[in-house]
């Protein structure tokens, strides 16, 4: 299967009359792919972010274990 875009636009004769019809089709394979790149990266990212910020939380309840004032 190839991803396409495609166009369709009436030709009109002198009248105005539809007479026909012309169509654009666009391989777009290569746009989706990069989409779907882009997908996966940002899922890898928040995936990290995630991670990190499960330390920083981990890291504050240990920290305030220890002491008894923010300061």
């Amino acid at each position: 299967l190839v991803s396409v875009s495609l166009t369709v636009s009436p030709i009109r004769d002198t009248i105005g009359r539809v007479v026909g019809a012309s169509k654009i089709a666009r391989d777009i394979s290569s746009h989706k792919e990069n989409e779907q790149r882009i997908r996966l990266l940002m899922r890898e990212v928040n995936h990290r972010v995630k991670n990190q910020f499960s330390v920083i939380i981990s890291m504050i309840r240990e920290t305030s274990k220890l002491t008894s004032t923010p300061e």
